[in-house]
């Protein structure tokens, strides 16, 4: 199964998709008892338009942030072969954590997040760029309407505007300009309909199902950790063979990664689920590093015992 993941042939890309019904059919199979805490949902967006209620609504938007990071390291040869193995495990893990109501704002910002991502890696060797910059900020500056902690994502843009290039004025101007759009916009929407400015950005108390803390959540997210650290090794021993454009994109990825990392000092929320949540983009992407170079049987041992983990945290065994 692994070699089908790091391949980039049609019937692979169904397989990102296949933890969905997986999970939700252990689920079904294995009953457990549940449990169920709430915690804060902050977000100045959703306070004010909240999402239908439906566990349909948390699988859709898995399996969209699922596509976003997956087109993310193939588009920019952040792997030296295009294949789906990052978009299968963004779909798996995020999966194996409880399920948000009404509606994760993690999940809902974080394709937002990696499409202005998307638009910072596209500058490369582009000679009119503020288009892409004012675009990422515009992105970001979405993300953080959904999910505030995304802030982070403005200050690494910035970084990575002097990075790439000697910047201009408007070079800088222009991104900042886009990550304040989107607040304007709502602030006078709001204004104009006469809706109520939410108190403390909380739109809901949300209900988290699941396995929240449980021994094997500790066990699956240590095992996750672990992996994450092995993949940052691997990514950064992989620069020396890398191209010029690939260079890039992995430089300019770190700082994003770095920057979220960061700010998980100003995570609002006390809940471990949203925390893994949002964290999720930046351990997938530096994981899946783990299992995309061939390294013989241990590494085809390490991919299925994630998968066991996973489905363990799913149905609650040594709970």
């Amino acid at each position: 199964m692994l070699q089908v993941l790091r391949s980039n042939q049609p019937i692979a890309v169904l397989l990102i998709l296949l933890p969905i019904p997986a999970m939700v059919l252990l689920r079904w199979l294995f009953p457990s008892d549940l449990t169920q805490t709430s915690a804060l949902l902050y977000s100045p967006l959703l306070a004010v338009f909240p999402p239908l209620q439906s566990v349909v609504w948390h699988y859709m938007l898995i399996a969209l942030n699922g596509y976003f990071l997956n087109r993310l390291l193939n588009k920019h040869e952040l792997c030296r072969q295009p294949s789906v193995l990052a978009g299968f495990l963004t779909v798996l893990l995020a999966c194996a954590l409880p399920v948000v109501y009404p509606l994760s704002p993690v999940l809902a910002a974080t394709p937002f997040y990696l499409a202005g991502i998307n638009e910072t890696l596209k500058v490369y060797r582009q000679p009119v760029v503020i288009n892409h910059y004012f675009n990422a900020g515009f992105l970001f500056g979405t993300a953080a309407l959904l999910a505030p902690s995304y802030v982070t994502a403005l200050p690494a843009l910035l970084a990575a505007v002097f990075y790439t290039r000697t910047a201009q004025w408007r070079e800088l101007f222009l991104p900042l300009l886009g990550f304040l759009f989107p607040p304007l916009f709502f602030l006078t929407i709001l204004w104009l309909f006469g809706v109520k400015t939410p108190d403390d950005l909380v739109y809901a108390a949300g209900r988290i199902t699941g396995n929240v803390a449980g021994l094997s959540a500790w066990i699956f997210y240590g095992f996750a950790a672990l992996l994450t650290l092995l993949g940052v090794v691997r990514m950064l021993g992989s620069f020396n063979s890398s191209s010029n454009k690939s260079k890039n994109s992995k430089a300019l990825l770190l700082f994003f990664l770095l920057a979220q990392s960061f700010g998980s000092m100003l995570w609002v929320s006390e809940s471990l689920t949203l925390q893994a949540q949002w964290l999720l983009p930046a351990a997938v992407l530096l994981l899946s590093y783990s299992f995309l170079e061939k390294s013989g049987r241990w590494q085809q041992l390490v991919f299925y015992l994630l998968l066991l983990l996973a489905a363990m945290n799913v149905v609650g065994w040594l709970n």
